[in-house]
């Protein structure tokens, strides 16, 4: 899909990490955009050019639904749909007390994979109504920002490789459900990221993780985040996909 003024954007979460530079390269072809998140203080510090920051009240459908209709309200209805919901959590199985690993469940389960559910159904349902544009027809394009960790997680990360390979296991029966309807969906995993929590590591622990990429061996910047998805958005072959961005690591 072409990014341009017509394309509407709405990008889910991810205010304190990506969203922003994700923002800035759909900005930069006229799309309108707004970020949605619940963490207010983030949303406020970002930097993301002329973007409307929409602050989500609660994390239930009903505020999930007043937040999008707020952005359409401004932008009309979105065309691109971004989710950056995932939450790393480091958890391990053994030894995490009951009461702590139960929190981190209901984290995996309801505030990323489920608030990512309830952002496609509804997006996905604004989208239907659209008019087909462009020569292939298409009404829009959904892109989940997902992690290797999906599929090759580390010590700790369980209910992290839950909330990833749930979001890549995803995208393809939802590809084949809407792709009648000129609707696209894809994973973007990432690997390492110079964003939060990496940039606060310790320098000698970043060097080691950085080293284990095949090349470059160093973390992803946030704009080439940010050119993942608009690689996926413009390619109008990409659909029901999980793209790596990972400098080889493995």
């Amino acid at each position: 899909m072409k990014i341009s003024k017509a394309t509407p954007a709405i990008i889910f979460g991810g205010a304190a990490t990506l969203a922003g530079d994700i923002a800035l390269r759909l900005t930069r072809q006229n799309a309108p955009v707004a970020v949605l998140d619940a963490d207010g203080p983030a949303l406020d510090a970002m930097d993301a050019g002329p973007v409307l920051k929409v602050p989500l009240q609660t994390n239930d459908r009903a505020g999930i639904d007043a937040a999008l209709e707020t952005a359409r309200g401004a932008h009309g209805t979105e065309r691109l749909l971004v989710t950056c919901l995932t939450a790393p959590v480091a958890t391990r199985i053994l030894g995490t007390p009951p009461s702590q690993f139960d929190d981190h469940v209901a984290l995996t389960l309801e505030r990323s994979l489920g608030r990512t559910l309830m952002a496609l159904q509804a997006s996905a349902t604004a989208m239907a109504g659209l008019e087909p544009a462009g020569r292939e027809g298409e009404r829009g394009v959904v892109v989940c920002v997902s992690s290797t960790a999906a599929t090759d997680g580390q010590i700790g990360q369980a209910l992290y490789a839950v909330q990833c390979g749930g979001l890549n296991a995803l995208v393809l029966p939802a590809a084949r459900e809407l792709g009648p309807l000129g609707i696209r969906v894809c994973a973007l995993a990432l690997g390492l990221v110079d964003v939060p929590p990496f940039t606060e590591a310790p320098e000698e622990v970043r060097q080691g993780l950085a080293a284990a990429a095949a090349f470059p061996a160093r973390f992803a910047r946030p704009n080439e985040a940010g050119a993942g998805v608009q690689s996926m958005i413009e390619q109008p072959y990409c659909n029901g996909a999980v793209w790596r961005l990972d400098g080889g690591l493995r």
